[in-house]
């Protein structure tokens, strides 16, 4: 799979890899998922990537490694 446009992104809470430009570090990529935000009675979703950033492309999560 490759990188698409953040829009595109699942938005049932599962979790993928996102990634955004960054003028001081360059790309930056980190695990993200969407969560609903209450505004004013209306449920929107808005996207949380750990370690900071807005995230414009996600990607699938690789599957685990085997046991």
């Amino acid at each position: 799979m490759n990188w698409q446009p953040i829009e595109t992104a699942p938005k049932d809470g599962t979790q993928f890899v996102g990634g955004c430009w960054q003028e001081l570090y360059g790309w930056t990529w980190n695990k993200c998922r969407f969560y609903d935000e209450d505004k004013h009675g209306i449920r929107e979703p808005y996207v949380v990537m750990d370690g900071g950033g807005l995230p414009t492309h996600w990607i699938s999560l690789p599957p685990p490694p085997s046991r």
